[in-house]
Parts: C-alpha cells; sequence; structure tokens
C-alpha cells in the first residue's frame, strides 16, 4: 500500500512539473517566393513551433537592402494573420527587375521571431 500511494505522489509531482513549463518564443522558417511578377509577388513562411503560446501575429517583412530586420530603415511589414503553420502574403508595388529581401515573422506572448532571410528579383 505503501508503494502505491508513493507511486501516485511520484506521478502527480512530474504532472505538475511538466505542466509548469514557460513558453518561449515562436520557431519560424521563411520559405521562397513564389508567382514573381514585375511589381508583384507572394512570399511564403511557416510557424513551426507556437513556442507554446498563442501566436498573436505573423507575416513578412521585406526590403532592397540585404540584413532586413523589424524597424530598420527601408523596411517594409505585411501583416498575414495569427496562428500557426504555413501562410502567405501577396506583395504589390515593387520595382521591376529590382532584388528584395524577406523575412517570416511570427509573435507571441514571449516575444518576435524572424525567419531565415531569403531574396528574389522583381522581372
Amino acid at each position: 500500500m505503501k508503494n502505491i500511494f508513493l507511486l501516485m505522489i511520484v506521478a502527480v509531482f512530474a504532472i505538475a512539473i511538466t505542466s509548469c513549463e514557460k513558453p518561449v518564443a515562436p520557431t519560424v522558417s521563411t520559405n521562397d517566393a513564389t508567382d514573381i511578377q514585375y511589381q508583384a509577388a507572394t512570399l511564403n513562411g511557416n510557424i513551426t513551433s507556437d513556442g507554446g503560446a498563442t501566436i498573436t501575429s505573423r507575416g513578412f517583412i521585406y526590403s532592397t537592402a540585404q540584413g532586413v530586420t523589424m524597424g530598420g530603415t527601408g523596411v517594409n511589414q505585411i501583416d498575414a494573420g495569427s496562428g500557426d503553420g504555413a501562410f502567405s502574403a501577396d506583395i504589390t508595388g515593387l520595382s521591376p527587375n529590382t532584388t528584395y529581401y524577406f523575412k517570416a515573422f511570427g509573435v507571441n506572448e514571449v516575444g518576435t521571431t524572424e525567419g531565415n532571410e531569403k531574396s528574389f528579383s522583381t522581372l
């Protein structure tokens, strides 16, 4: 009887520890741009992990300069909803025959994560 009681205490303690894990920032990947035209393109990304907290915002940042970061000079941002999984956004008003650099991003209660930087060139 003591062994069963001890086992129950250990099980409850283990459940309590695992349920107390703190959320972390999301994991985000940037996928290749598609449907590239003279003045438009579709940007693609994926929230591969929500980090244990709801994704409240996701989208893309882009610029004609490498090293694009949120809030950077000349950096544009387009929102693409919320939630995890694959997502995309169409951007328009681009300059023809120009290289653009972009990253996907995701936001949860812990913070914002930017994916890897990709590039594409308009026609």
